[in-house]
C-alpha cells in the first residue's frame, strides 16, 4: 500500500505543504469575513434604501462571490485537512497537527461564509 512506502522524510514534506494549504484557506477566509462580507452587507442596505429594482444588483454580484470564496475556502481547507491527517496518524509531527487545527478552523469558517450554514 502507498501509505506504507512512505517514509519520515516524506512525512514532513506532507506536513509542511497541508500546513500551507490550510494557511492560504484560513487567510481567504479571514479576508472573505473582514473585508467582502461587510461591503456585501453595506451594498445590500444601500440597495434596499433605493426603489429602482429596473438596474442589476451590484449587492447581488458582490454577495455571489463571497458564497464563492467560502466554496473555494471550504475545498482548500478539507483539502489540507485530509493531507494533515495522514502524516498525524502516521508520525504525530506536530507541524501536521497545527496543521490540521488551522485546516479545521478554516474549514469551519468557510462552511459558515459558502454554505450559510450559521446564517
Amino acid at each position: 500500500m502507498l501509505l506504507n512506502t512512505l517514509k519520515n522524510k516524506d512525512m514532513k514534506k506532507l506536513s509542511i505543504f497541508s500546513f500551507i494549504i490550510g494557511i492560504l484557506g484560513l487567510l481567504a477566509a479571514i479576508v472573505n469575513q473582514f473585508y467582502y462580507i461587510p461591503k456585501a452587507k453595506a451594498l445590500e442596505l444601500f440597495e434596499n434604501s433605493l426603489d429602482d429594482y429596473s438596474s442589476p444588483s451590484i449587492w447581488a454580484e458582490v454577495h455571489h462571490f463571497t458564497v464563492v470564496l467560502g466554496e473555494v475556502v471550504v475545498i482548500s481547507c478539507a483539502v489540507a485537512l485530509i493531507l494533515a491527517l495522514i502524516p498525524v496518524f502516521k508520525t504525530k509531527a506536530k507541524l501536521a497537527i497545527v496543521a490540521a487545527i488551522i485546516a479545521l478552523i478554516g474549514l469551519f469558517m468557510g462552511l459558515a461564509q459558502g454554505t450559510h450554514m450559521f446564517s
